[in-house]
Parts: structure tokens; sequence; C-alpha cells
């Protein structure tokens, strides 16, 4: 019993120390990222991204590499801007270069792993999305015309206004956001920060001491790349992950191929890309992205592998000041009712679900009973929405709705926006709106 209480305690101290060791840069990356959100006006990138030819794909690598989105959150943005007008060429670039890095994760990278992957890191998101873009421009040009675009954005003018931001500093500004940074941004990375921490902390148990397939370099680069694929996990979660790699003796190389591929590549954005713009954009997508991270790998591992080693073992061993075990303490808490509220939407979520299933099951002959219309005696329709992957989502459609007087409720798990009967047809005026911002409502039982 005490052996393993033992390896318990050992345990929470290793994702101690990986709090400790995030905690400060982590915080200051999301207040950056706020600042961001109120200062960068989002009309401003609609405009330059919406601009055929090879300079809009420039623009896209390049805005999307500070941006402070996550892998989940980028899709339903990347859609809203192709149906802005922005080509097939600059929404790969952006939805390439975006979710690799932020702001936030970029001042963590900075902290925990050093200059020199940082640097290769934010290298790598431009140059990624600059030739995922710029690949997809030439192999499928853009059949839009410009006056096709003009006519789509002039319909859905009311909808863009709501995007204006103020850029006066003031509390207002200030407050709206600490609100984006510790609210809504960290909501959305809080459940993969924690698993990442958790996979991280797990690795140093896992994987043994001295592994013998660690040695083959090639192997090494074989299982991240396949590990690396399919998970779904957003820039700032992958670095605990990365440095557990590190500490248990595999090279630099793999850990800047997981810290690249793992956030760019996720079963989900795949899903999607297939969807939207066909295999043959997917799978030059995942090749190219692959091959650069691949390639990078092999140059950090042959002309840097002494150095950053070096500096990886400096900030292992830093020692924690008392600042640095307070600003820890808070981020836990802030962190710790994030999950908290997670896991409380999620339970609520669940017996509401198996609640309406069995009231559906009682009235089987009903037929207002079907898996778009609930609670016929409280007057509800329960009408699915497709493109709402977080919690930025669903505050956006809720935005969209509240200012168009649709008393609604927008829930992210079950995807679905309650309202009450009365407001159906003010909803159906809303739903080309929504599906212009990347939204679809599912209206195909009440037409």
């Amino acid at each position: 019993m005490s052996e393993y209480l033992n390896i318990l305690i050992a345990y929470l101290a290793a994702v101690w120390r990986f709090v400790e060791a995030m905690a400060p840069y982590l915080t200051f990356g999301l207040f950056l990222a706020g600042v961001m959100h109120v200062f960068l006006p989002k009309s401003m990138i609609e405009r330059h991204l919406s601009k055929p030819g090879m300079g809009s794909v420039f623009k896209a690598s390049l805005i999307g590499v500070p941006m402070p989105l996550c892998s989940c959150s980028v899709i339903p943005v990347a859609q809203h801007l192709h149906n802005s007008g922005a080509s097939k060429g600059a929404t790969l670039s952006f939805v390439s270069s975006t979710p690799s890095t932020g702001v936030d994760s970029i001042t963590a990278l900075m902290g925990l792993m050093g200059p020199i992957y940082t640097l290769f890191k934010v290298i790598l998101s431009f140059v990624g999305g600059w030739t995922t873009g710029a690949l997809a421009t030439i192999i499928v040009p853009d059949s839009r015309k410009s006056s096709q675009l003009k006519s789509q954005e002039a319909t859905i003018t009311p909808v863009i206004t709501e995007l204006k931001w103020t850029e006066k500093l003031n509390f207002h500004t200030l407050k709206t956001s600490f609100e984006y940074a510790y609210m809504d941004l960290f909501k959305d990375i809080a459940k993969w920060l924690f698993i990442g921490t958790l996979l991280g902390a797990s690795l140093e148990f896992i994987i043994p001491e001295n592994w013998s397939l660690v040695e083959n370099i090639w192997l090494s680069y074989g299982i991240i790349v396949l590990i690396s694929l399919p998970l779904y996990v957003c820039a700032t979660g992958s670095i605990p992950i990365a440095l557990a790699l590190l500490a248990q003796g595999f090279s630099p190389g793999c850990a800047l191929l997981f810290l690249s591929l793992g956030p760019e590549t996720n079963s989900a954005t795949v899903s999607w890309l297939w969807g939207s713009f066909g295999a043959k954009l997917t799978s030059m997508y995942l090749i190219v992205l692959a091959g650069l991270s691949l390639g990078a790998a092999i140059i950090m591992d042959v002309f840097f592998r002494d150095l950053v080693v070096a500096q990886s073992m400096a900030h292992h061993h830093e020692e924690s000041s008392l600042v640095v075990t307070i600003i820890s303490v808070l981020f836990s808490l802030v962190w710790g009712f994030h999950l908290y509220r997670l896991l409380k939407s999620w339970i609520s979520k669940r017996m509401g679900k198996r609640q309406r299933s069995g009231s559906c099951s009682d009235a089987s002959n009903d037929s207002t009973c079907s898996s778009s219309i609930v609670g016929a005696n409280s007057g509800q329709l329960h009408i699915p929405i497709y493109g709402i992957t977080c919690g930025n989502c669903v505050q956006k459609v809720q935005s969209i709705l509240d200012k168009s007087g649709i008393k609604s409720t927008v829930n992210l798990e079950p995807s679905e926006v309650v309202i009450i009967a009365s407001d159906l047809e003010a909803l159906k005026l809303q739903a080309a709106g929504l599906q212009f911002q990347g939204y679809k409502l599912d209206l195909s039982e009440f037409k």
C-alpha cells in the first residue's frame, strides 16, 4: 500500500512541477491574447484575407502565427473567413499557422524550452501555413468572382458590423481583455492543457529510462508522426508532453516534431478539410506539414542538439521562487474553476440528454417528439446547430441571437439552440447570417 502511495505522491509532484513551470508564462501569454482580442479588429483581418492571390496567403500565415486560437476554435473561424471571401489558399494557410502557435503558447515555449525551440516553432508555423496555402492556390485556383464575393458581403453587412471593436484604452477594454483571456480563452484550453499535463507527468513513469527504442532516431520519428497526426491537442497542451519526451531520452527533434504536428493536424481538422476542400487538398495539407516538421526535426538534431539539450537542462533545474509559487497557486485555482464548470456542464448535459430520450420513448407515437423538437409541454424547440466546437463559438452565436431579440440558450454538448416556439420565424431569418459566420442551423423539421 505504501508503495502505491509513494508512486501517487511522486506523480502528483511531477504534475505540480509542470504547473509551476508553465503558470507564469501562460498567465502572461493569456494576458497578451486578451489584449490582441480587443485591439486587433477582425474586420481588418477579413479585409486583408478576402483578396485573391498569393498576397492573402502570405498575410494569412503572418496573422495566424500570433492569433490565440486553439485547434477546436480555428475551424468555425476559418469557415467564416472562407465564406467572407478568403480564397482556399488563404483559408488553408490560416488553418495551418493559427493552431500551431499563439501568443500564449509562444511565451510559455520561450520560458520552458528556450529561444531555439521558440524560433523553430514560429518559423515552422509561418512556413507551413504559407506553403500549404500557396500550393492550394496553384492546385485548385479559387473559381469565385470578385463580384460574387462583394454581393455575398453586402448581404451580411449587419452581422459583420458587430465585429468592430473599440481601440480606446479604458476600464471597459481592460475588463473585456481580462474576461476573454482568463475566462473565455482559458476555458477553451483548460481541458486540453489538463490532459497534456497529466500525460506529460505519466510519460515519466510509463517510458522506462534508457529505453532502447529511443536510440533508433528514425523509428522515434515514425512513432511521433503516427501519434501526432490524429491526436487532438492544443499548442499549449503539447508543451508538457514535449518536455516529458525530452526528459525520457527522446531527441530534441522528436519533441519539436510533436510540438509542430500535434496542434496542426487532428481528426477534427482533417475531417473538416476533407468535407470542405476535398481529398486532394487535404492530402497535400497533411503531406506538406508532416514533411516540413520532419525536416525541421532532422535539422535540429543534426545542428542544434547539444545546445538545445543544454538549454533544456538549465530550464529544468531552475528553482521556483515564492512569487512563482503564488502565481502557480492562483493559476491553478482559476484552472480548477474552469475544469469544475466543464465537468458540471458535461454531467448536466448527459443527465438532460437521458431525460429527453426517456420522454421520447414514453411518447413514441407523438409526432412532436423528434431529434430536433423536445419539451413539448414547455413550448421549447431544441434545434441542432453545426460548427460549434468551443465556448467562444457558443458566446458568438448567443450574442448574435440576443442582439436580434431572440430568447435562446445555446449549448455546446449537444450542439443546439433552445428557443421558444414563437421565436422560430425570427430564428429562420438569422439562419443565413449564422451560416455566413460558419454555423449552420438544422431547420429541416420546420419547413
